[in-house]
């Protein structure tokens, strides 16, 4: 009897003790590391209806959970981020949080400028403006997932969202070092290649006024072949369906805003950020080494064809 009341003594601490822990966790809401140098780590963390930040500073970027619960003398989870900032050279905190577990691949992630103080921006609730510029067409929507596949594709280079002196744009990196940032067309051709949006609308000038147009879809599908001489001609076949808007002039802005992604993304860099290799595969085509096929991005000719 004295067993069982010992037994049963220790059950109850153990469960009343962990649903005291669940009931007690709270839910990271944005989530910030910066990493200085190779030996300096920081770390930031505010969680839902907070005002305020968490700080600390772990040896390293994976034992950010363990020194900000010490810091603010809390538990909390990072299963449901709304935003998470990265301040870094480096892209390989991100993949380790990703690897390991602590951010689902739908996560939204932000590349902040290093200067930029993360407690003013994210007071501004930059995670909204994060959302409002995906729902709008200016970004495309990328998340941790689609991030790190693209870096661990065949050229080794991803798109993410990038924030500078009040100003979201996109950020093509290779995991060690920010390459370019897009103009603001480019990303918008981005955009278009997801069609992923709510609303896309742009203005267009035509014998010197200005036409508002709005899209209602975008279907775009890849077709490439190569030349005599093994070039790569690859097609961009767009279907656009209007809300508002001349047609002519749609056509004219969309086919600038791929040209743009096009020609910022594959012809500077070799990059390839939107599944070109699935499509060269699906056309028959043989798809040569990392460096071969960054060379054969850099050298083909991009075609759009509205219909």
């Amino acid at each position: 009897m004295k067993r069982f009341l010992a037994v049963s003594a220790i059950l109850c601490t153990i469960f009343l003790s962990g649903c005291t822990d669940i009931r007690h966790r709270k839910y990271a809401d944005v989530l910030a590391i910066r990493t200085a140098d190779s030996d300096t780590v920081s770390a930031m963390l505010r969680c839902d209806n907070d005002k305020d930040w968490i700080s600390a500073s772990p040896d390293t970027a994976l034992l950010f959970q363990p020194a900000l619960e010490t810091a603010g003398g809390i538990q909390f989870s990072t299963g449901h981020l709304s935003l998470l900032i990265l301040q870094s050279d480096s892209l390989s905190p991100v993949q380790q949080l990703l690897r390991d577990g602590w951010v689902a691949p739908n996560c939204p992630l932000l590349l902040c400028d290093p200067s930029e103080d993360i407690r003013s921006v994210g007071d501004e609730k930059l995670s909204d403006q994060q959302k409002a510029a995906v729902e709008n067409g200016l970004l495309p929507e990328i998340g941790v997932g689609e991030l790190v596949g693209n870096l661990e594709s065949r050229t080794g280079m991803a798109l993410l969202h990038y924030h500078s002196n009040n100003h979201f744009s996109l950020a093509l990196h290779n995991g060690t070092t920010l390459l370019a940032v897009l103009s603001n067309d480019a990303c918008r051709g981005a955009a278009l290649l997801t069609d992923r949006w709510g609303d896309f609308g742009f203005s267009e000038i035509s014998g010197g006024l200005t036409e508002t147009i709005l899209l209602d879809s975008c279907r775009i599908r890849f077709r490439i072949q190569q030349d005599s001489e093994d070039r790569l001609i690859i097609r961009t076949i767009v279907k656009l369906s209007l809300r508002t808007g001349d047609p002519a002039l749609a056509a004219q802005g969309v086919t600038r805003m791929l040209q743009a992604f096009f020609r910022e993304t594959a012809t500077d860099f070799g990059a390839d950020v939107c599944y070109l290799e699935e499509a060269a595969r699906r056309c028959g085509i043989a798809v040569p080494g990392a460096q071969q096929w960054r060379e054969m991005l850099r050298n083909a000719a991009f075609e759009i064809l509205i219909e």
